[in-house]
């Protein structure tokens, strides 16, 4: 996978090269993208403050989420894909649920630059890093 622009390509890792794309939906630049570990889905995150989940079948976006109020830096998912992390530069961040896009819980990290960097470690734990600095914590996830 790999994000340019605003724009999705898939990419053979055998061979690299190109087997999809340019998939687009985004407005904006792509700026983050993360595949599920337990399905065919992904995740992009851009600069048009959106996350959208892809089928990693057809290519379709599968869900928008479009309600943050800054730019969608870093997504993860759980280890089992039942949920994805998003960090953004409104300093939210935001467990949703992986299946329908439905926000599960949210936490202002109060940093003045946003959160930069989300990984769900295990289920109930989220690493949080901004301005260079990593935090760790229980999250929302379950």
């Amino acid at each position: 996978l790999s994000g340019t622009s605003s724009v999705i390509d898939i990419w053979s890792s055998a061979t690299l090269h190109r087997i999809a794309g340019p998939l687009r939906g985004h407005k904006s630049t792509i700026y983050c993208i993360s595949s599920c570990p337990r399905s065919d889905t992904f995740a992009s995150g851009s600069l048009d403050w959106t996350i959208r989940l892809w089928s990693g079948k057809t290519f379709d976006t599968l869900w928008t989420v479009s309600e943050l109020e800054g730019k969608v830096r870093s997504i993860d998912f759980s280890p089992n894909g039942s949920q994805l992390a998003s960090g953004s530069d409104d300093s939210l961040l935001c467990i949703w649920d992986s299946k329908t896009g439905k926000r599960i819980n949210e936490a202002l990290h109060e940093r003045p630059y946003g959160v930069s960097s989300v990984a769900l470690r295990f289920l109930s734990e989220v690493v949080v890093g901004t301005d260079g600095v990593a935090t760790g914590g229980r999250g929302g996830a379950t």
